[in-house]
């Protein structure tokens, strides 16, 4: 009990961010790394007409339009 009460002791609540924003976090966050250019660069290079030439994550594009993408 003691251990509970000191963690809620001075408690910070935050808002939540929407998932549509966590994921363009994560987006920008990616854009700022080397490893991931490199790793974007490697599969638009390897697959240049096929979705797995796109990360994961998508485009800055489809982040913009999330419904169906991928149709």
């Amino acid at each position: 009990m003691f251990v509970e009460s000191e963690r809620f002791n001075q408690l910070v609540l935050r808002l939540f961010h929407t998932e549509l924003e966590a994921v363009y976090e994560e987006y920008n966050m990616g854009k700022d790394r080397d490893r991931s250019k490199v790793y974007e660069a490697t599969l638009s290079a390897l697959f240049p007409q096929h979705p797995y030439g796109i990360s994961t994550i998508g485009l800055g594009e489809h982040l913009k339009k999330p419904l169906r993408w991928w149709l």
